[in-house]
């Protein structure tokens, strides 16, 4: 199982690929850009909210992903509005300050499970 500590790496990893300046590559899917409009936000205002993911919204990963080989990706959840949004994200191993990526930012299909919420380390 991943630790806490994993999942607070990997989001200050996260937070300083943008914080120097790296772009993040917000994935244009039909779910993505729907889940935007519904939750009547921005790409730049779901960045803002990924950069204020902590732990306690982490729902699993790192896993590999299925579309490219030998990258990971990660979990997290929110609400927004009311609305529990699921969201996945990366970063490339290989070049880990180069490009980070929301691969996935929309309501959520299914309830999410948080597994560091309820005092988890």
């Amino acid at each position: 199982m991943t630790s806490a500590g994993e999942v607070d790496a990997f989001l200050d990893q996260f937070r300083l690929c943008i914080e120097f300046g790296a772009k993040v590559h917000f994935r244009q899917t039909p779910k993505n850009i729907q889940g935007l409009l519904k939750l009547n936000m921005t790409q730049s205002q779901a960045i803002d909210r990924v950069c204020r993911l902590t732990r306690l919204d982490y729902c699993g990963g790192p896993e590999t992903d299925r579309d490219e080989d030998g990258k990971e990706v990660w979990f997290f959840g929110c609400v927004e509005s009311g609305t529990e949004v699921y969201i996945k994200l990366r970063l490339d191993p290989s070049r880990p300050f180069d490009k980070p990526v929301i691969r996935s930012f929309h309501p959520a299909e299914y309830p999410l499970c948080f597994h560091l919420k309820g005092g988890a380390k």
